[in-house]
């Protein structure tokens, strides 16, 4: 015959249970923020140092063809340069800090430019970089090897500029056209 279970009384709250309870979540606490602090040293570049990383990608060589004409990086749609005389001459994507690095060089009469977006939230800017602001577009400016860099937030994503032998306003200019919607 089965056996009905019976409905037991509550048990009485019990001070040393809490105490157990609080402590293991505390150790569990612990033990995740040890591990999200160790992930992060060990992912290679620190998240502030991503835009310097990228700049130093970009002084590579590109490794495939770029799509003429108006074309999307890492999911991004964004306006060709070709308008403004600078020609796709090829594009790469490379992994920064687990993010893909995606990046389209450009080049006009003897200089070149490269954009690159990294995929993901927007990475904060680095330290020492300058602030600057152009159409209502917000930028930060810093120097990698030599590059000029220009970095700004394009649809929730970071974009980088950067070229050598390029004056900045130039440089501000094409982030400008690339953000359309503030000009």
């Amino acid at each position: 015959m089965p056996t009905v279970p019976s409905s037991a009384p509550p048990e009485p709250d019990d001070p040393a249970r809490r105490r157990l309870g609080r402590l293991l979540g505390l150790l569990l606490t612990c033990v995740a923020v040890a591990a999200a602090v160790w992930f992060g040293l060990t992912a290679g570049v620190r998240e502030d140092r991503i835009v310097s990383r990228v700049a130093e990608l970009q002084s590579l060589p590109p490794d495939a063809p770029a799509s003429p004409g108006r074309s999307t990086i890492a999911g991004l749609r964004l306006a060709s340069l070709t308008a403004l005389g600078w020609s796709p001459e090829g594009s790469r994507v490379d992994e920064v800090a687990g993010r893909a690095a995606s990046t389209v060089y450009f080049r006009r009469g003897g200089l070149g430019v490269a954009l690159t977006v990294v995929s993901g939230q927007p990475v904060p800017p680095e330290r020492g970089a300058v602030r600057m602001e152009r159409a209502g577009v917000e930028m930060f400016r810093q120097t990698t090897d030599g590059r000029l860099v220009l970095s700004w937030r394009r649809a929730g994503r970071t974009a980088v500029l950067s070229a050598v032998g390029v004056s900045q306003p130039e440089l501000m200019n094409l982030v400008v056209g690339l953000t359309p919607g503030r000009r």
